[in-house]
């Protein structure tokens, strides 16, 4: 298995589809592992592979993630586009959030049955958000140390007092948002005004590659309200909804749907999707005993035939940190991954 079954796959579904593969597979659902997403450190491997293949007829991006940052998305599917007379977005699974809208960049979207796509609605996590972990605890400077705000709330709320409430007068909607401003840093509300805008901009920008806004505009606003303000976050868009929103969605045959399922099988198992990382076990297994543990995790893949990079994140966990929390699994002690050559990965993967 592993590289090799992956690679003989990828070529059976290119000659089924006459176009030319490249996978990007993000891990997001391995218990007490971090999650990878998609962001800018992506682009540049990507962009290798399609200097690999060279401009073809078709490209297909076979797509799994949750979700991540959406201007790295937007560049993604403008970068395939500058390869490709047609670009694709093949879905075995899940495509969420960022993925969403790379995915809303193609000419079309194949989705397996158990396809699945989410809204795009971003949360803002900048210096002006409420604090998470105040110091010492956190850096009140690092954006992950504030809580995010989901765009989408904030309009949801004050729509709320003015649809479902009945505050409609002036004075009723200053007092609305007087409060909120109270709870919120008016400038992090202003940046989420900022980020309202821009997803709806992004989202119109990739649908109006392939959706002619002269004559279809009626379907497009469609579309992008679908996917940008009807659904909350967590809300699974499965092809037939999208279809409902008017996006060009295919069903794939079923020798296309079993390769494709194939393929996702193949990263789960080698991605370790399924297995918990027993920080417990590993240190149980230290050599000598109760010394440091180092391990080296796989996050993600993107490949073609021609090679491919992978996602290696490195830490350890050592005696010390259990006897810190002894009712508890000892942390792990993670270290900034990056994307590796796969010709270059050196396991052994935990």
């Amino acid at each position: 298995m592993g590289r090799t079954e992956r690679e003989n796959l990828i070529k059976l579904l290119e000659a089924k589809r006459q176009s030319k593969i490249i996978t990007y597979v993000t891990l997001t659902d391995r218990p007490n592992v971090p999650i990878l997403q998609v962001a800018d450190d992506a682009i540049s491997p990507i962009y290798d592979q399609l200097e690999q293949i060279g401009s073809n007829k078709k490209i297909d991006f076979f797509l799994y993630t949750r979700g991540g940052a959406v201007i790295a998305a937007y560049r993604i599917a403008k970068l395939i586009r500058e390869y490709c007379e047609e670009f694709n977005v093949l879905i075995p699974f899940r495509a969420h959030s960022a993925g969403t809208l790379l995915a809303l960049g193609a000419d079309n979207i194949v989705m397996c049955k158990l396809g699945e796509l989410s809204p795009v609605d971003p949360s803002t996590a900048n210096m002006f958000n409420p604090i998470l972990r105040p110091p010492p605890q956190g850096d009140a400077g690092d954006p992950r140390n504030r809580v995010p705000i989901s765009v989408e709330d904030v309009t949801s709320y004050l729509d709320l007092s003015k649809e479902k409430v009945g505050l409609v007068s002036e004075s009723d909607k200053l007092e609305v948002f007087r409060i909120l401003a109270n709870k919120i840093e008016p400038l992090a509300l202003g940046n989420v005004n900022r980020v309202y805008d821009e997803i709806r901009i992004l989202t119109r920008r990739l649908l109006s590659i392939h959706i002619n806004p002269k004559t279809e505009e009626e379907r497009l606003q469609k579309i992008v309200k679908g996917f940008t303000e009807e659904y909350t976050h967590e809300c699974i868009i499965t092809r037939d909804v999208a279809n409902e929103f008017g996006l060009k969605i295919s069903k794939p045959d079923q020798q296309e749907e079993n390769l494709m399922m194939s393929i996702w099988k193949e990263y789960e198992n080698e991605l370790k999707m399924p297995e918990p990382l027993d920080s417990e076990a590993t240190l149980a297994q230290s050599q000598p005993p109760n010394t440091r543990v180092n391990i080296k995790l796989r996050l993600g893949f993107i490949e073609t035939i021609a090679g491919g990079f992978t996602f290696e994140l490195s830490g350890f966990v050592h005696p010390r940190l259990q006897q810190m929390s002894p009712l508890q699994p000892p942390p792990v002690i993670f270290k900034i991954g990056r994307w590796v050559n796969i010709n270059q990965a050196v396991g052994p993967y935990v």
